[in-house]
């Protein structure tokens, strides 16, 4: 989880949002965690985490982690992310402006929304 957190920042100090959220006193925090093992990852294998933005819709913002050995799927991980400032929520629509990507330009994945459903499924019980 803390190599998950750090490929993380390390995407935001490589598209430039750190700074735009180090202005903007503006930070993401974790409000969820999917993660799926598929692959045995051996002690000292040399891997890789691939992380990319999915998307955002008016509260969180979507993460994908892949994490590679040799070319091979190991590990996959969904993280759902809020914006908070000064202790209250900042939506996706001000962190859009903040870093300057078009909030109409989010993409919609069938995965993100069954773990929406299953989030709420959760909540009902």
């Amino acid at each position: 989880l803390n190599i998950l957190e750090r490929s993380r920042w390390v995407l935001f100090r490589e598209n430039g949002w750190f700074r735009h959220f180090f202005n903007k006193r503006l930070n993401l925090v974790v409000a969820s965690l999917e993660i799926t093992f598929i692959r045995e990852l051996n002690l000292f294998s040399k891997y890789e985490v691939h992380t990319r933005i999915m998307s955002w819709d008016e509260k969180y913002v979507y993460f994908e982690h892949r994490i590679m050995v040799k070319g091979k799927l190991c590990g996959h991980a969904l993280v759902k992310m809020a914006g908070i400032r000064k202790g209250k929520r900042a939506f996706c629509a001000e962190i859009c402006d903040t870093v300057g990507i078009d909030y109409q330009d989010a993409t919609a994945y069938t995965v993100i929304d069954h773990w929406a459903a299953m989030t709420q499924a959760k909540r009902d019980i």
